[in-house]
């Protein structure tokens, strides 16, 4: 379940961007909206820290999902930020 502020906060991002989302792939409809980086990392098979350098790097969109004022963020990811991920990760030559 989508925490309010969670829903707020992709809410205004979705009328930010104006652009449309990345079309979602069948093997991503039965993850939730909102993804912790385990179950990234699972889904990719990766590891956590390997997902974690995706946000560090910006290749991977991440949404703070932590309550205002809180000291520690809670990191989500969404299924279209993920899906976009894909997309250009199979679009780039593997050397």
């Amino acid at each position: 379940m989508i925490s309010l502020y969670a829903e707020a906060l992709l809410a205004k991002k979705a009328r930010a961007e104006r652009t449309p989302a990345a079309p979602q792939s069948a093997a991503l409809a039965h993850f939730p909206l909102l993804m912790k980086i385990s179950q990234v990392a699972d889904y990719l098979a990766v590891s956590a820290d390997q997902v974690s350098e995706y946000r560090d790097t910006g290749d991977l969109e991440f949404v703070n999902v932590a309550t205002p004022g809180s000291r520690r963020p809670a990191w989500r990811i969404t299924r279209s930020s993920l899906a976009a991920f894909e997309k250009n990760r199979q679009l780039k030559p593997k050397k």
